[in-house]
């Protein structure tokens, strides 16, 4: 729960924020964390007790909805953050194919396809490790922005590693990973 707050109050911070600047980056930013929040709620089952526990739709497909409003906006974010389209075309076009395999994903979990969708996503979830690599190329060429991008998602990756080999059982589940994992998420957003 305090991870959880301390998210939201990140996310208050960059609604202020976004509402003073308007850029876009600012809303794909904050529909991530919101993304995150919820992916806590429902892999916490904080979610399905206190707030759709009515829906059993939701209870059966928040998982891959979350999933994917933190995976989707992350992309979006880092597309408009770091002005791929522009400034790396191939890696643009990388990010769009995600967006569309993630909302394969979603149609695919809608028709009774878990199974695919949930290994689609799975799949997706690697693409994390991409991310810093975006960031230090550009870094590299010049683009002084990409520095904190390039540092922040490098944390995200490994928090992210770090969860997928605990729920894989390669790494033993015990509190420091598990405090780990989400420092990792917090300090991500700190500095980004």
């Amino acid at each position: 729960v305090g991870l959880i707050s301390a998210l939201a109050v990140l996310l208050f911070y960059n609604i202020f924020l976004w509402l003073i600047l308007r850029k876009n980056e600012y809303f794909w930013y904050n529909a991530y964390i919101a993304g995150v929040i919820l992916a806590m709620l429902t892999f916490n089952h904080i979610g399905a007790y206190y707030l759709w526990s009515e829906s059993p739709y939701l209870k059966d497909m928040m998982p891959i909805i979350s999933s994917i409003i933190l995976f989707v906006s992350f992309v979006f974010f880092t597309r408009t953050f770091l002005e791929t389209a522009k400034l790396l075309p191939r890696a643009d076009k990388f990010l769009k194919a995600l967006i569309v395999s993630s909302l394969a994903a979603f149609v695919l979990a809608s028709f009774t396809e878990r199974y695919l969708a949930i290994k689609l996503i799975q799949l997706n979830t690697f693409a994390f490790f991409s991310f810093p690599a975006i960031g230090f190329i550009l870094w590299y060429r010049g683009y002084k922005i990409a520095r904190g991008y390039a540092i922040a998602s490098t944390i995200l990756s490994l928090s992210i590693l770090l969860s997928l080999l605990r729920f894989s059982s390669i790494l033993q589940t015990n509190e420091f990973f598990f405090w780990l994992v989400r420092f990792g998420f917090v300090l991500e957003g700190i500095l980004l």
